[in-house]
């Protein structure tokens, strides 16, 4: 039922068939600020057998606290078993961290026994790192104490002392990680995914993308099919066994050309470089010199050699295209795979 700010709701145990009624008083900002509880037991126990228990919550420095009273109907006696709890919050500046709180709690019971907790905490890179907590409950006291570093992969170094005397130390990883595309892949290169921690940046679990192949789209009107990916022209749309790309911007350090591939079929293949004259003929080169590069799947060939080479053929730069061939074996010598680099 409700009336006003105050809710009741009476219900039955599954269990023991007990009948409960809790009823709630909210303020009129819908904060929760009493809350009583009756229950009366059906189960042979004399100090079950009917009581309250009354929890008042408070605002103290932008927390909430409560004290709780527990009344034992039968004999009309109140127990307090707790009389109060307090939470304090404050900044804290801590050895790194961008910035950091420190929350002490005290409460004590109805015996006048108290316990309290000092725990503080700083904010790294959007993750919180605890430095150091400590509880103590009347003469006994245990503390925690951390420390951290971040070379190569997040590490927390765990002191634990107590009033008994014990003390321990332990180190353990406390890298945050996250499932990013740590290398996005490309028509004819592999992506790589993996976890990586936001904060050290170790990379772990990682895996294989396969490369896209062309997208290749043919405008109308237009004459070639061009892939929206990497722009690479094409005549007939299609790729074959082979994807091919020209990476020469972004490894031929301005002295090579490179072809980037994927042999999606894993055909077995040879290669070579041409020209390819302006009426359409072909001029193989000898003597190129071809480097299989280590952070990519690609073959560079040196710009300066393929011209020195075509001059002493006769051909001078502007009259010819540079054509890097792939030839499967077993071929009968009909086709192959090529990428033309124009003038």
């Amino acid at each position: 039922t409700q009336e006003g700010n105050v809710t009741t709701v009476e219900q039955i145990c599954k269990d023991c068939q007990s009948t409960y009624k809790t009823v709630s008083t909210y303020n009129d900002s819908g904060d929760l600020e009493r809350e009583e509880i009756y229950i009366n037991s059906t189960l042979d126990f004399t100090e079950l057998e009917s009581y309250s228990a009354i929890k008042e919550y408070s605002e103290f420095n932008g927390l909430r606290y409560v004290s709780y009273e527990r009344i034992d109907t039968l004999s009309h006696t109140g127990k307090s078993f707790y009389s109060e709890e307090r939470n304090e919050r404050e900044s804290y500046s801590g050895t790194f961290g961008d910035s950091g709180e420190r929350i002490t709690s005290s409460y004590s019971d109805s015996e006048g026994a108290s316990k309290t907790s000092d725990t503080a905490y700083v904010f790294y890179k959007n993750h919180q790192y605890t430095i150091y907590s400590e509880h103590r409950d009347g003469d006994y006291f245990e503390r925690f104490d951390y420390t951290y570093s971040f070379e190569g992969c997040c590490e927390r170094t765990e002191h634990y002392t107590n009033s008994d005397g014990k003390d321990y130390t332990d180190v353990s990883c406390c890298c945050y990680f996250s499932d990013y595309e740590i290398k996005a892949p490309t028509c004819s290169q592999s992506g790589l995914r993996g976890s990586v921690c936001d904060v050290c940046g170790k990379t772990t679990d990682t895996y294989e993308k396969d490369p896209h192949d062309h997208d290749f789209v043919k405008q109308e009107g237009a004459e070639m099919y061009v892939c929206t990916i990497c722009g690479l022209e094409n005549a007939n749309g299609t790729s074959g066994s082979i994807i091919m790309e020209d990476l020469t911007s972004k490894y031929g350090e301005g002295e090579y050309y490179v072809v980037g591939y994927y042999a999606r079929n894993q055909v077995e293949f040879t290669y070579y470089v041409s020209l390819i004259l302006t009426d359409g003929s072909e001029v193989i080169l000898e003597g190129i010199e071809f480097i299989e590069l280590t952070d990519a799947v690609a073959i560079k060939f040196s710009k300066q050699t393929v011209i020195d080479i075509a001059a002493g053929k006769g051909y001078n730069e502007g009259e010819y295209d540079v054509r890097f061939s792939f030839v499967p074996y077993g071929s009968d010598g009909s086709f192959d795979y090529g990428l033309t680099f124009t003038k």
